[in-house]
C-alpha cells in the first residue's frame, strides 16, 4: 500500500472515530431522555395492588398526557435505535480500515515501516493507537 492509500484509510478512521463519538453522545442523551420520559409515565399511572399499574384513572378515562408520553417514548426509542445502528455501521467501517492499515504495517519492513509508523503517529496523536503499534512492534521482535 502506498502512502496515499494509507492516508486515505487513516483519515477515514479518524473521521469515523469523531463521528462515532458524536453518535455515542447522541445515544447517551437519548437514553437519558427515555429514562426521564419513562419515569414521568410511571408516575402518571395509577398503582393498583396485585394488578400493578394501569393507564386509566378511577373513572375509566385515559389520562390526557399518557398517550403523548407513550408517543414521545416511541419516537425516542426509534431515534435511539437508528442512531445505534449508524454507530455500529461506522464502527464496522473503522475496524475494516484499521485491519487494512495494520495488515500493511505488519508486512512492511525497515525504512518503509518507520515511514508508515510516522504517518500513523501523525493521524492518531490524540488517540492511544501509538502505544498499540509500539506494543505490536515489541511482540513481533
Amino acid at each position: 500500500m502506498n502512502r496515499e492509500e494509507i492516508e486515505d484509510h487513516l483519515s477515514s478512521v479518524v473521521l469515523g472515530l469523531n463521528t462515532n463519538n458524536v453518535k455515542l453522545t447522541q445515544i447517551k442523551k437519548l437514553d437519558k431522555q427515555i429514562e426521564e420520559n419513562e419515569a414521568q409515565l410511571n408516575r402518571s399511572l395509577i398503582k393498583i395492588p396485585f394488578v400493578h399499574k394501569k393507564v386509566l384513572d378511577d373513572m375509566g378515562i385515559i389520562k390526557h398526557h399518557v398517550p403523548t408520553l407513550l408517543e414521545q417514548n416511541r419516537q425516542l426509542v426509534a431515534k435511539y435505535n437508528k442512531t445505534l445502528k449508524e454507530a455500529q455501521q461506522i464502527e464496522g467501517q473503522i475496524i475494516n480500515h484499521l485491519k487494512a492499515v495494520i495488515d500493511d504495517y505488519s508486512h512492511s519492513t525497515g525504512k518503509n515501516r518507520e515511514t508508515k509508523k510516522r504517518v500513523i503517529d501523525s493521524y492518531f496523536s490524540n488517540y492511544s493507537i501509538n502505544e498499540k503499534l509500539d506494543e505490536y512492534d515489541r511482540l513481533e521482535r
